[in-house]
């Protein structure tokens, strides 16, 4: 008798725990199914309480129950998109200097999709892009701990260290592994830039600030008459300020730029009523490390000005990252809302190039030439038919 009353009392235990925990989770949920049936959302709890009573009982480890509840949180932020997590509230205010640092002292941005982690960009001149790291390498493991396991914060955490920390990498590569020596420390990130590529001039924009703006509309209005050619390069530009980004696509764009909004409302516009500085032809290049700031610049130069995108798909998620206190003093850092270019239509998938260009897509005569100028001389070509075409 006294075994079956503990595991009822067991199940009791982990159904009230798993509904105080995943309560800020579900309240949404429940609104959305009310139609449905009532206990539906309340069957689904029920089944984590046993499979958490299985897991502790029958796993060939020792478990702890804590650890179990912080992975299943984790993993439910990671469902989410792969910049959202759960920060344990014994960790808290060490994330707040973590999202301070971000990637100031590493120069890489990850994240993490189906619990692999993996970097979206890697900052030119950055500790890590001198460690050899590269968008798109997966980390599997930092100093021998496996990244598997690893919440997101953490891998955050680790890469904001304090300066002068060293960090062993181990990076997978087109199926290779691969070991990165990653020593942490303040660097002087490139600021945006004009050169000349087969004599067009390229607009690289490494990032979005607000102390940008001014320099990028200098170099627009400095280019302004030399040609009526444009190439806007945002490859590998991921984070930074929304609000750069439609004040920079102000200088290509009036009227309506785009909006942010949350689930239910329209949170803000964003509008320019004066006359664009650049009014000629634009390409923009980007791949799978363009993200947020730069994918909105991308998304408005797209609909507003009929600028070609060239290169891969960008990440796909252009968002207001909130921070939401629990109760129990834990974190969950989610995306609250979404920002939008002109058609309104939110940024939370991949912006597809009108023209592809991808290793695999060479041809014979272009075999010998690195993706990255492939990139630019496809984005010349466009807009050498633009221009044909206009004549």
């Amino acid at each position: 008798m006294t075994r079956p009353r503990l595991a009822l009392r067991s199940r009791y235990f982990f159904m009230i725990l798993s509904v105080l925990c995943l309560a800020p989770f579900v309240m949404g949920a429940l609104v959305a199914v009310e139609s449905e049936s009532e206990d539906s959302l309340f069957k689904q709890l029920s089944v984590l309480s046993e499979v958490l009573t299985l897991i502790q009982r029958t796993y060939v480890d020792e478990t702890s129950i804590s650890a179990l509840l912080e992975g299943a949180l984790e993993g439910a932020t990671d469902a989410l998109d792969p910049m959202a997590t759960f920060v344990p509230a014994d960790h808290k205010e060490t994330y707040a200097e973590t999202l301070r640092v971000g990637s100031s002292r590493s120069g890489v941005v990850v994240a993490k999709d189906r619990g692999v982690a993996y970097a979206v960009a890697v900052a030119e001149g950055s500790p890590a892009a001198t460690a050899g790291i590269q968008r798109g390498d997966v980390i599997s493991a930092i100093d021998g701990v496996s990244a598997r396991n690893m919440a997101l914060w953490r891998l955050q955490s680790l890469l904001a260290g304090t300066a002068g920390t060293e960090l062993e990498l181990e990076l997978l590569r087109g199926g290779q592994s691969r070991t990165a020596e990653l020593l942490l420390g303040p660097f002087e990130g490139p600021r945006p830039s004009i050169r000349r590529h087969d004599e067009i001039a390229v607009l690289r924009l490494p990032r979005f600030a607000s102390e940008d703006v001014g320099i990028v509309r200098d170099l627009i209005a400095d280019t302004v008459g030399d040609d009526d050619r444009l190439i806007v390069d945002l490859r590998g530009t991921a984070g930074g300020e929304a609000e750069a980004a439609f004040e920079i696509a102000a200088l290509f764009a009036s009227g309506k730029l785009g909006s942010m909004r949350s689930r239910d409302a329209e949170l803000r516009t964003y509008d320019s009523d004066l006359p664009p500085l650049w009014q000629g032809s634009v390409a923009v290049v980007m791949d799978g490390g363009t993200q947020g700031p730069a994918e909105i610049l991308a998304a408005i130069l797209k609909q507003s000005t009929e600028a070609t995108l060239v290169g891969q798909p960008t990440f796909g998620l252009a968002g207001r990252r909130g921070l939401i206190d629990l109760p129990n003093g834990s974190l969950v850092v989610m995306t609250d809302a979404l920002y939008a270019g002109p058609d309104g239509e939110p940024i939370d998938e991949r912006l597809r190039p009108d023209e592809l260009v991808r290793a695999t897509l060479r041809s014979l005569a272009d075999e010998d030439v690195s993706l990255d100028d492939l990139m630019l001389e496809r984005a010349v070509e466009v807009l050498a038919r633009a221009g044909e075409k206009a004549a």
